[in-house]
């Protein structure tokens, strides 16, 4: 986590040295609209459980995969008193998020890895404030919002005997659409009038993906449970209208 956050500190300070080499940039005041294209990494985080209250049997993978993020920007912007920026920004965004963990079933002192957590997640869109300072051709900023994603939990028995509430050799599929919040930095170097181009991370905290199961032999109830959260780094080139 601190070398994503340090390479992205880096980067922004690189585009502020960047920005700071170009010739000024002359804005209109009043609100602007703008389009953009953005693509970059998608890190998962989080942790998967595997839960029988009964005996209190407890299976536990760390989540953590990295993935494609691509899609559209979509927003309207200003620049108030005392060069405050404020923007109200949505996204679209395709994901290439498809993780596989492979977890331990049977008691602690004799597991075997037969069991399969498989996260993935295709979509997402969401839509985030964000407030910084214009500083000549560079706007650092921060940001809040909310963002959402189509999550799906995949569990798989590879063993020939029940586990976890799963069938031998086979696997269910489980999708939830999680809404969570974001909160990030980022910042944007004008290249023109009506062009810029920028650089964005943020963390969301989509939440959980949960799913209880009955064993076919023992009978006991299984609560699986996948906490998800992502980190994502985008670059971005965006078309100001009515700059």
């Amino acid at each position: 986590m601190l070398k994503k956050l340090s390479f992205s500190a880096l980067a922004m300070a690189s585009a502020v040295s960047f920005a700071g080499t170009m010739g000024p940039v002359v804005q209109d005041s009043g609100y602007s609209f703008f389009i953009g294209g953005a693509a970059g990494i998608g890190m998962l985080q989080g942790d998967y459980t595997g839960y029988n209250p009964v005996n209190t049997d407890t299976h536990y993978a760390s989540l953590g995969d990295n993935s494609f993020i691509g899609g559209g920007l979509l927003g309207i912007q200003t620049v108030l008193a005392n060069n405050v920026y404020l923007a109200l920004v949505g996204n679209v965004l395709y994901n290439s998020q498809d993780s596989v963990q492979r977890s331990s079933t049977g008691p602690s002192t004799n597991p075997v890895r037969n069991h399969d957590v498989t996260v993935s997640n295709d979509f997402q869109y969401g839509g985030n404030i964000r407030l910084g300072m214009k500083m000549g051709n560079a706007t650092p900023y921060i940001l809040g919002g909310v963002e959402a994603g189509k999550w799906e939990l995949g569990l798989g028995n590879i063993s020939s005997t029940w586990n976890r509430g799963i069938a031998p050799l086979s696997g269910i599929n489980y999708s939830k659409t999680l809404t969570g919040g974001q909160a990030g930095a980022g910042i944007l170097v004008a290249l023109n009038n009506n062009w810029n181009m920028g650089m964005e991370y943020a963390h969301t905290w989509f939440g959980d993906v949960n799913v209880d199961l009955i064993d076919g032999v023992t009978a006991f109830r299984w609560n699986h449970k996948a906490d998800i959260q992502q980190d994502q780094v985008l670059f971005s080139l965006n078309y100001i209208f009515n700059a």
